[in-house]
């Protein structure tokens, strides 16, 4: 398949770019801040995640270059988070005059809140652009042609970072490449089911067949944005329920709920609730450290789910929620 002049753009600044080997998302920001000539920042989003608020916002400022990421999630989707932000400034997007969303203010009072040094100041009157990042809630989508470049840098960027754990992986490529096709046939059940719900976290990007690595990271990457994005269509009383049908079997629990949102945002239902992140190992919400270990600790993790949410004990609980 010959490539689109979108992913050749992308893969020249990829190109272009300075990037650690092996990889360090700390030394890859501080090389691009090196090369702007501004501070760059990253700091996790706090409090409830709400309708407004996507999982990952770049704001400039006149001085300096923040990056908001959404930390309740796993170490993979929260590097293509951080990365979706940075390709937004190495590819030079933004309008100085673009409208400020409403979730500015709340975001530069979190960070003027201990978020960044005390030396760091953001005052909204300096923010030259935001940008928001995935959809998560729903709220955006890849038909904007910025946003689709973004999430296309991000991904041969992740892709990349997990070539130079490739290179030194006792497993050989060949038997790697016919694993990571093994478990794309195991996730595409959960994935068709969750994006029929969000279609708008679906990059609608061809890459070619013999990439099945990046095929298999663009999944997991979709099935958590869903995830993500299901959270406010399930009420934190039902979450609490969901707790405690699992009994103490966190993939059970999350399956509830997860199945729960995923049938209330397909009938149409509004979201009903804030949620309080959540972090912790082994939850549909966090797992694994990023790295080729971490790819596959998602898939593995992410199959339970999906066979967790077919069982009884998920049927009942969201026949539950329907009486």
């Amino acid at each position: 398949m010959p490539k689109t002049s979108r992913r050749a753009r992308c893969e020249a600044v990829a190109d272009a770019l300075d990037f650690p080997r092996p990889f360090d998302l700390d030394v890859l920001c501080d090389r691009i801040a090196a090369e702007s000539g501004r501070p760059l920042r990253l700091v996790a989003l706090d409090g409830a995640p709400d309708g407004e608020l996507p999982s990952g916002v770049w704001v400039a400022t006149s001085t300096t270059d923040v990056i908001f990421y959404e930390p309740a999630t796993s170490a993979v989707h929260r590097l293509q988070i951080i990365l979706h932000e940075l390709a937004h400034l190495l590819l030079g997007h933004g309008e100085p005059d673009a409208e400020r969303p409403a979730y500015t203010t709340r975001l530069l009072g979190e960070a003027g809140s201990g978020a960044l040094a005390e030396d760091d100041e953001l005052d909204l009157d300096q923010l030259r652009d935001v940008f928001g990042v995935f959809g998560v809630f729903g709220r955006t989508s890849y038909r904007d042609d910025e946003e689709r470049d973004a999430e296309l840098l991000a991904t041969i960027l992740s892709d990349r970072a997990l070539d130079r754990a490739l290179s030194s992986h006792p497993i050989g490529a060949a038997w790697r490449g016919a694993q990571h096709w093994l478990y794309l046939r195991w996730l595409r059940p959960l994935w068709a089911d969750l994006t029929t719900a969000v279609p708008a976290v679906v990059l609608h990007e061809e890459l070619r067949r013999g990439e099945p690595r990046m095929r298999l990271h663009r999944r997991v990457v979709e099935i958590r944005d869903a995830i993500l994005a299901l959270q406010p269509y399930v009420c934190a009383e039902r979450r609490v329920q969901a707790e405690a049908v699992g009994a103490g079997q966190r993939v059970v629990a999350d399956a509830c709920w997860v199945e729960a949102a995923r049938r209330a945002k397909l009938a149409g239902c509004a979201p009903v609730d804030v949620v309080a992140r959540r972090g912790g190992a082994n939850s549909a919400t966090q797992v694994a450290d990023g790295g080729l270990e971490g790819l596959d600790a998602e898939v593995r993790w992410l199959r339970r789910l999906d066979a967790a949410r077919r069982g009884e004990v998920v049927r009942r609980f969201v026949e539950g929620s329907r009486r």
